[in-house]
């Protein structure tokens, strides 16, 4: 479901689309990372062809680089229509406020179209061992996309992949990007999402929601297992994991309205983080780019012969110690 504030039973996450001629460009002025026009890669099967394009995590800052959240960014080649890109959010981030303030940002000449799929459905598979994911992606949903196995590979963040696929005889689409919003020492995977631009809406989310079903469900014995938003909450805590709003700045926008008492950018006890002080710089930012938004305040980091003022450390107590522990029993 959605929420106003983030929260560790609920968890909103989302994608949008960004389409046009200008859009590797837009991505470049907005989003920490270095984008390219990609060079697609076209499988073709029986009934379907998917388009491989490149993938990058990215920052989208605030002006003065302080990080709002982490994305992933899938980027397809379009001959004449230009770029397709497909930005995920990180769990936390509901896709309608990423729109509602990337909305503000785009102007005719920029000569792109910004939309958020609605409705959309999306769901993440991961394992510690990649060939467990590839197995279940071949075994369990190619099938039920009545896709060939052997003509269809699930892109990998190794290779900086992310993998657009049409469904449904081309009336919907499947994005898979290869992330699982969290470290590879914690899991490893990739995230599905479907939507669809027609008006029969229904049975692209019915068949997403059906493979979701069947991959969880007690008839598939040796399927995965479905957790929940409190058990990812200990995965990204444990693997050290920032989360938006959290970590992470979050809806910044909005914290700079909010009064004092109401939890606004007065009652923040200290400057939201950079991602130096996260140690994302080397994931998240393109340190030879410029002309982004939020690159001041990352420049002024990177000149600061100190290094950044803070860093982001986790804290563990052995069980026998852990004086916190009768709060949690």
């Amino acid at each position: 479901g959605e929420s106003d504030s983030p929260s560790p039973s609920s968890l909103d996450q989302g994608f949008l689309t960004l389409e046009g001629p200008g859009c590797v460009e837009f991505l470049n002025n907005q989003l920490s990372q270095k984008f390219n026009i990609p060079i697609t890669k076209t499988t073709t099967t029986t009934t379907v062809a998917g388009s491989y394009g490149c993938n990058q995590p990215a920052a989208f800052l605030t002006p003065k680089g302080r990080i709002v959240d982490e994305l992933s960014v899938n980027v397809n080649g379009k001959d004449d229509t230009g770029s397709l890109a497909h930005i995920l959010t990180s769990p936390g981030h509901r896709a309608q406020d990423l729109f509602n303030t990337l909305d503000k940002y785009i102007f005719p000449l920029d000569e792109v179209t910004l939309e958020c799929p609605d409705p959309q459905f999306h769901f993440t598979l991961a394992s510690s061992e990649w060939s467990h994911v590839e197995s279940v992606f071949r075994q369990d949903i190619l099938p039920k996309l009545a896709l060939e196995s052997d003509k269809i590979q699930l892109p990998s963040r190794k290779n900086d992949e992310g993998l657009t696929v049409p469904i449904l005889g081309g009336s919907g689409k499947l994005v898979i990007w290869p992330t699982v919003s969290l470290p590879d020492c914690a899991a490893v995977g990739c995230t599905f999402g479907f939507y669809t631009e027609s008006k029969d809406q229904s049975k692209v989310m019915k068949l997403g929601r059906s493979i979701w079903e069947y991959l969880i469900s007690e008839s598939n014995s040796q399927g995965p297992v479905e957790i929940g938003a409190l058990e990812y909450e200990s995965l990204r805590i444990e693997a050290g994991q920032p989360r938006y709003g959290y970590e992470m700045l979050g809806d910044w926008e909005k914290k700079m309205r909010q009064p004092r008492h109401e939890g606004g950018s007065a009652d923040m006890s200290t400057t939201p983080p950079s991602p130096f002080e996260l140690f994302q710089e080397h994931s998240l930012v393109n340190l030879e780019k410029g002309c982004y938004r939020g690159q001041e305040g990352v420049a002024s980091v990177v000149k600061n012969p100190r290094g950044p003022p803070r860093a982001l450390y986790q804290v563990e107590f052995d069980d026998e110690f852990n004086v916190y522990d009768y709060r949690t029993e």
